[in-house]
């Protein structure tokens, strides 16, 4: 699967927000009828087509980076755990975490949510990408062999 990421900026380009989606036109339709800050965007910027955890990595570190102001972070909802993440290269998605481990993504995904572990970050949104370091499942793959 691919996605795009873009930005949405106002007049004087400054950043508002930071979105990831695989369908641009469909999102800029749900922000215009929902958003109350959509007025103050002038222009959008977005990436070509990109794998999606290269999507999801760029999405984040950009949140990350550049503070947008209308991005969910800004209202705690974006979670990186306790130590600041400042290597966005290393995560890694729950398809690729569950290969580690050798199980299926549903069976991993279950242990996330029951567990509340070992997520890196929490991408916004309600179905916001959960992240993980992958020496984090490399050591929990290890745990598990033991």
């Amino acid at each position: 699967m691919t996605a795009v990421v873009y930005w949405l900026l106002d007049a004087e380009d400054n950043v508002l927000y930071v979105g990831c989606t695989n369908n641009l036109r469909h999102r800029m339709e749900n922000h215009a009828s929902v958003k109350t800050w959509w007025p103050s965007v002038a222009s959008v910027a977005h990436t070509d087509r990109l794998p999606r955890m290269e999507a999801f990595r760029c999405e984040a570190q950009d949140t990350h980076d550049l503070q947008p102001i209308h991005n969910i972070q800004n209202n705690r909802h974006f979670s990186p755990t306790e130590e600041q993440i400042t290597d966005y290269s290393d995560l890694i998605g729950s398809l690729e975490a569950a290969t580690i481990l050798g199980v299926n993504r549903a069976t991993f995904n279950r242990w996330v949510v029951k567990d509340g572990g070992p997520v890196a970050v929490k991408a916004p949104g309600i179905r916001g990408a959960c992240l993980f370091r992958s020496a984090d499942i490399e050591a929990l793959a290890k745990q598990r062999a033991a």
